[in-house]
């Protein structure tokens, strides 16, 4: 999948139906988007600076950040193509991973490459996304021999749904992490998710929000927690699993890790970023470097706070090297 962070002007939501802060959208529609956004920069002058785009979806994230702090990283998805390769915007996430060191593990779908568009008019942003191609990754595409190779193996959260891919991906996985990914996920995999937790090492990355929902689920429905209910019922999962821990992601304050009946605190810088896409996912790609080079947890919830923050950098040449400039991709796909 690929992020792509872009201005646009005044009436573009309009056009495209874009009524809610998050909105799930076609490939076609995606491709369209893309090509205005495109054929606004041919104008002279341009209306709006050019997109910008990364490599993102939350495995891939963690993955480059793992690999640039030095970790033995790969990463299996699907992208868009056909037997001659990744379709152009397959290309771009491709070139993104390998610069940082990943190993790449891909198959090619009759989708084109998944895309989340953010897109900002003044004050008002809005997101744009469409899986594509992602969602064609299935149980047999898991790369067996570098999977039970690994000594840790990472899931999106938006995969729980799909049954036979998770099953086989706890069969491989020596141990294993999951970003949540979203509440409305939580919600409907609570229970699930904790077998999961229990039966093996397993770390868990929730925010708040996430948490809340788990919450909520395994308690048969109620009031959002205060902090201290939550705290303890945070502990009291992880001190029913032994070697699994939860990792609540904080934001400006931080994070927690929850290991055992035992809470390990991490503060941060706060920051005024432009966007927070991917934050999260940077962040368990620090926690999990940390984790797999035997730091304590309050060292691996430090280096996680460090590279989000890094990676909440402006876009564009002055700002995080995440980021490249966007032009001529979405005509030729």
């Amino acid at each position: 999948m690929v992020d792509l962070f872009a201005e646009a002007p005044g009436g573009f939501y309009e056009r495209f139906d874009l009524t809610g802060p998050v909105q799930h959208v076609s490939s076609a529609r995606a491709g369209e988007i893309l090509r205005d956004l495109e054929e606004l920069q041919e104008k002279e002058p341009p209306p709006v600076p050019p997109p910008v785009y990364r490599a993102g979806g939350g495995a891939a994230t963690a993955a480059k950040i793992a690999a640039g702090l030095g970790i033995g990283a790969a990463f299996a998805g699907a992208l868009g193509g056909s037997s001659q390769g990744a379709d152009p915007l397959g290309r771009l996430f491709e070139r993104d991973l390998t610069r940082r060191g990943t190993a790449l593990h891909l198959v090619y779908g009759k989708d084109p490459t998944g895309v989340c568009i953010t897109l900002t008019i003044g004050k008002d942003r809005r997101i744009a996304a469409s899986p594509g191609a992602a969602l064609e990754f299935s149980a047999g595409d898991i790369p067996e021999k570098q999977a039970r190779g690994a000594k840790l193996l990472l899931l999106d959260g938006y995969m729980l749904d799909r049954a036979e891919l998770v099953r086989r991906f706890f069969e491989l996985a020596p141990a294993a992490a999951l970003d949540a990914g979203s509440a409305s996920i939580i919600r409907a995999q609570a229970g699930k998710l904790i077998a999961y937790f229990k039966s093996r090492p397993f770390l868990l990355f929730v925010n708040e929000e996430e948490a809340a929902a788990l919450y909520c689920a395994l308690a048969g429905g109620g009031a959002f927690p205060k902090a201290a209910a939550l705290e303890d019922f945070l502990r009291e999962l992880c001190g029913g699993a032994p070697g699994s821990c939860i990792v609540l992601k904080q934001g400006e304050r931080g994070a927690r890790v929850f290991r055992g009946k035992t809470v390990f605190r991490a503060k941060t810088q706060a920051l005024e970023p432009e966007h927070t896409a991917g934050a999260g996912d940077a962040f368990a790609g620090g926690f999990l470097a940390g984790f797999l080079q035997n730091k304590t947890p309050e060292e691996c919830a430090a280096l996680g706070n460090r590279t989000a923050g890094e990676f909440l950098a402006p876009p564009g040449p002055a700002g995080s090297p995440e980021f490249t400039e966007f032009r001529g991709f979405a005509k030729s796909s």
